[in-house]
């Protein structure tokens, strides 16, 4: 079940755990993306209450969560665990984006500060760990929140008994800080164009889908300079302008490629149709931008496409974008692998 407040996407998960929860877990994340941008969303919460995780199932929903968090460009904090599970997403966290937040009003103080207009006092308290104290006070104080210390578990106890303090914190993480301009920056692509990267990942799934029967999905994507290294393959290159601009570049290996026009167009091509292949590929290029214009056209986004050019040879390729780094995406069409490349 889902529901949003003070700008905070609040979920829990799904059910028992196992790995088909755990998979529509990450689906109704990453379905989350326009809603995220249109609402401005400063952070999800999930809560893992009576939930148990065997250690190698843990450690990698970790680690899938903290891809979709760089993915998302959003803050997701786990929350609302025992003790002892906290002693084990303590460690499985460390250099993540992840953070663990015991209960709703510590993530609405982390995630959006602004909303608590009253100066708190606040009780903290981490068992052996004094930089996460440390951060945590750096960051309340920058809202002129009090900060109160607890020495041992006795003390804080002691001292929410008495009501001493307005929220106490402690079984808490921030972690790492997810920098949401780092992309921009690194590849100099504009924010509005970064927000929108998914439009991009989602028509191509769809429309490659419907043209040719196969399954597609994306696997992953990275800031990255251009992949050169790749052999055997065809790519098609639209430059675009306009509110937003930039290169995107479609890559196939020449066998899928082959595989997949003949499954657009229902007949057999030759291997050594090269012609072909390029324009079939320049074909997919073309219908992906052009639903991805009508997505942008939906959300008063004015860009122009030029028409693509296809080559045989990514050093070509290469040379036809330029040296900027970009946004490397991997994806898969019947489980072999194509790519897109987004670049300014």
């Amino acid at each position: 079940m889902k529901s949003i407040k003070d700008s905070i996407v609040f979920l829990n998960y799904p059910g028992v755990v196992s790995d088909r929860n755990t998979k529509l877990l990450y689906q109704e994340l990453l379905k989350l993306r326009e809603t995220l941008t249109e609402r401005n969303i400063l952070g999800i919460y999930i809560c893992i209450k009576d939930k148990s995780f065997d250690e190698a199932s843990l450690e990698a929903f970790i680690k899938e969560l903290d891809k979709i968090s760089k993915t998302l460009l959003t803050e997701i904090a786990l929350g609302d665990y025992t003790r002892i599970f906290y002693e084990k997403l303590r460690t499985l966290t460390l250099n993540t984006h992840i953070k663990l937040f015991k209960t709703t009003n510590i993530a609405r103080l982390f995630f959006n500060p602004k909303i608590f207009t009253k100066k708190l006092k606040v009780l903290l308290y981490d068992d052996g760990d004094e930089q996460e104290v440390d951060k945590q006070a750096s960051l309340l104080a920058k809202f002129e929140h009090s900060i109160v210390y607890a020495h041992s578990v006795k003390e804080f106890q002691e001292k929410l008994d008495n009501h001493e303090v307005d929220l106490a914190i402690s079984q808490t993480k921030i972690n790492q800080v997810l920098d949401k301009s780092k992309a921009q920056v690194q590849v100099g692509l504009s924010k509005n164009l970064v927000t929108n990267l998914p439009l991009f990942i989602d028509t191509a799934v769809d429309n490659l889908e419907i043209l040719t029967g196969l399954k597609a999905n994306k696997i992953a994507h990275a800031i990255t300079p251009f992949n050169t290294d790749l052999k055997e393959v065809v790519s098609s290159v639209m430059k675009f302008k306009g509110d937003v601009e930039g290169n995107f570049v479609l890559i196939f290996p020449k066998n899928l490629a082959l595989q997949a026009i003949e499954a657009m167009v229902g007949e057999k091509l030759e291997e050594s149709d090269h012609a072909g292949i390029s324009d079939g590929v320049g074909e997919f290029c073309n219908i992906i931008t052009g639903s991805t214009k009508t997505l942008f056209s939906k959300k008063d986004i004015k860009v122009l496409f030029e028409l693509p050019k296809t080559f045989t040879n990514m050093t070509t390729t290469k040379n036809m974008i330029g040296d900027s780094s970009g946004i490397w995406i991997d994806m898969q069409l019947e489980e072999k692998p194509f790519y897109m490349f987004i670049s300014k």
